[in-house]
């Protein structure tokens, strides 16, 4: 790897993390086909798609698709496809921007807690949702956000975060706002968010210490004073020559504890196209496709039926 190639793949790392103190500098972004709402006297937006065939007499679920760091709304709806998901499956997705393209998790609450709150409320009172299944998932540093969202707020009925395992600090500090449905899912090539754990730089003099996505997951099921050991299973895999293949290790929680190790996958979304260099984010896995798995564990809380 030449030296533009090492001094790229940095500034890429760095950006991915997701918590910086001072954001990269970025375009601005184009909120051409944005909604917008003021919260507490500042202009946020969000995407949202609502498919046509919702009566206006029928309570539908909600889910948000929170964006990783760097990323727009318009990018996690390009990237996750969760509107042709909605259609077929009748619910309304919304995807947040975050301000400066970031997500701030600490300290609870803030700013970004704040949006969540207000749009939530918003999006209640404007569409027949039901307020029972109100669901979120992220990418990396969206899905931090929904970690920490769920331990500051009761609003969710289930979360599934993806390359974004908890900073082992925040998990000292913090307790859910109550039991829901987590479904972790991380590959096991991450060189952004390492799915084994440990420190990482996330700005210059300054390190992050995540938990491995084992342990993110081990400490949503102590939490819940579930504390058997978790079982195993492997996930259905189409392809047995490729490098990639999957398990499910779940806890016998009430409500549902899983995670989903992608052997072979980077800081991707699985199942779908990626568009950022390999090099930087490690290998996309074709299978599974998660975006259909998250909302299959949300909508039934079983995965493999």
């Amino acid at each position: 790897m030449n030296k533009f190639k090492v001094l790229i793949k940095i500034v890429f790392t760095l950006s991915f993390i997701g918590i910086f103190t001072v954001p990269i500098i970025t375009l601005t972004s184009c909120y051409r086909g944005y909604q917008c709402i003021y919260v507490d006297g500042e202009k946020r937006y969000y995407r949202i798609h609502i498919p046509e065939n919702i009566s206006l007499n029928e309570k539908v679920p909600l889910l948000l698709a929170l964006h990783q760091f760097s990323d727009t709304a318009r990018g996690m709806e390009k990237l996750t496809k969760f509107n042709e998901l909605a259609d077929k499956e009748k619910f309304i997705v919304v995807y947040p921007q975050g301000r400066w393209r970031i997500w701030r998790t600490d300290p609870l609450p803030n700013k970004d807690t704040r949006f969540l709150d207000v749009l939530i409320n918003q999006l209640c009172d404007k569409h027949p949702i039901d307020t029972n299944r109100i669901f979120a998932t992220g990418a990396s540093a969206g899905g931090m956000m929904i970690q920490a969202y769920a331990c500051y707020s009761s609003n969710l009925s289930g979360i599934a975060p993806v390359m974004g395992s908890m900073i082992k600090k925040y998990g000292e500090e913090r307790t859910p706002a109550k039991k829901i449905p987590v479904l972790i899912i991380h590959g096991t090539s991450d060189p952004i968010v390492p799915y084994y754990g440990g420190e990482t730089d996330s700005a210059p003099g300054r390190t992050n210490n995540f938990m491995s996505a084992e342990e993110n997951i081990k400490w949503w099921a102590e939490k819940y004073n579930c504390l058997s050991p978790p079982d195993n299973k492997m996930l259905p895999d189409s392809n047995i020559n490729d490098e990639f293949y999957s398990e499910l290790i779940y806890y016998p929680c009430e409500p549902g504890v899983a995670l989903i190790k992608i052997n072979g996958g980077g800081h991707t979304w699985a199942g779908n196209k990626n568009y950022y260099p390999r090099f930087i984010v490690g290998p996309t896995a074709p299978e599974p496709n998660i975006s259909s798995l998250i909302w299959k564990f949300f909508n039934t809380g079983n995965i493999l039926e």
